[in-house]
């Protein structure tokens, strides 16, 4: 019965429908308990068909640490919780968690491919009892391969035309996606491609800032969730700005310390630029104040703590911040513990890079960097950078986490 399956696979209508063919016929014909194909979407696989028609499937994180197994692995894996001496007993909590909750026994790969976010097939225990035999898992390699194959054609499909954004949302689609899926509002077209950089799938913006877009994206490659900073619009056909960010890279990543974001990559592509960080979970300091209006000294102590740590190794590189706001710091839950993290060195530069006439220039020419309500007097006159300039920034921040408003604004 799944022997014609492969065949009949790549003559379905998309990847959805196909998934659907597969686990109904691979339900008819091993009986297991529970089958489904999970689709990556941003940070987890997602179902997108799942067998008999009452099974509920949880998506798999990419912090299980499944997914990145499964890119090392040559064929199916087998992860019965049952068996004490097998793989299963020596994974993560958070996989066995997923694993017993779903009550999956089996996990096939979809083959890595050079496109598209990627797929994984799940299978329960069999309703026999049976094990999984050499032929059955060799018959369902066969079946994701070609399954993948879909998947392939599916994103070669998404970029074909230009990416299409939700202007509410941020989620990214298809040419093809005329209303966000998410909340039926129109879609805006983009000129920032569906995939960067060749590897880079995006999948929502998540913010706007002075140089650029930053998105929520999958490293294709690593299978991994990464954030993915590219370079405003206007900005993609000046060389000055490409020159700039790619600093801005090269800053950012020479700064390995706890409470500055992390750089993976950077490249040039298609004629922009990108900065591939650490995606972060939690919020910035701006929606955490919002939410609160002011922190207990408790809270702020250890945040203001953490920033300083981070632009003090700035600074013992003589790289200014020069826009420390609570909009650019990012607040990670580490268990019991809230770790800050300076975002977006877009603007700093190395002290002696630049004179103070060729500040002041810039100054006059627009280019105005920093933020005006916490920027130093110094700062706003178009003097030489100076780390005093962080120093008097920060203050201010502390000033409005301990208050809840600006030193120039009534409590």
């Amino acid at each position: 019965m799944l022997r014609s399956v492969a065949a009949d696979i790549r003559r379905a209508g998309g990847f959805e429908e196909a998934s659907c063919d597969v686990v109904a016929r691979i339900e008819a014909a091993l009986h297991p308990t529970m089958t489904a194909v999970l689709l990556r979407r941003s940070a987890a696989c997602e179902p997108v068909a799942a067998a008999p028609a009452h099974a509920r499937v949880t998506p798999l994180r990419s912090e299980s640490g499944l997914l990145a197994l499964l890119t090392v692995v040559s064929g199916p894996l087998d992860v019965a919780l049952a068996d004490r001496r097998g793989l299963a007993a020596q994974l993560p909590e958070e996989a066995q968690n997923w694993l017993q909750t779903n009550g999956v026994e089996l996990l096939v790969p979809l083959a890595p491919a050079a496109e598209g976010p990627g797929a994984v097939l799940v299978l329960g225990p069999r309703r026999s009892e049976e094990p999984y035999g050499f032929d059955d898992k060799d018959l369902l390699q066969a079946i994701a391969d070609s399954l993948a194959l879909v998947l392939d054609a599916r994103a070669e499909g998404e970029e074909a035309g230009p990416m299409m954004e939700c202007p509410e949302c941020g989620r990214c689609e298809a040419p093809r996606v005329r209303r966000c899926p998410a909340d039926a509002s129109t879609l805006t077209v983009s000129r920032t491609p569906r995939r960067v950089g060749q590897r880079y799938f995006l999948e929502r913006r998540l913010a706007r800032g002075g140089m650029g877009t930053v998105y929520e994206a999958v490293d294709t490659q690593l299978g991994r969730r990464v954030a993915v900073k590219v370079l405003r619009d206007e900005l993609v056909e000046s060389d000055a700005a490409v020159a700039r960010f790619g600093h801005e890279a090269r800053l950012i990543a020479a700064l390995n310390h706890p409470n500055i974001v992390v750089v993976h990559d950077f490249g040039i592509s298609g004629g922009g630029a990108y900065l591939v960080m650490e995606c972060l979970e939690g919020m910035t300091l701006r929606g955490r104040l919002t939410t609160a209006g002011r922190l207990a000294a408790g809270e702020a102590g250890p945040l203001l703590r953490g920033m300083a740590s981070a632009l003090e190794a700035a600074h013992a590189r003589g790289i200014v911040h020069r826009d420390v706001k609570p909009e650019n710091v990012f607040i990670v839950k580490q268990g019991s513990a809230q770790i800050p993290k300076i975002l977006d060195f877009g603007i700093a530069r190395l002290l002696s890079d630049m004179p103070a006439t060729q500040v002041r220039n810039r100054t006059r020419a627009g280019e105005f960097f920093g933020t005006p309500d916490y920027m130093a007097p110094e700062q706003a006159a178009g003097e030489k950078p100076s780390i005093a300039w962080d120093v008097w920034a920060l203050a201010v921040v502390a000033h409005e986490m301990i208050t809840g408003c600006l030193p120039d604004e009534e409590p």
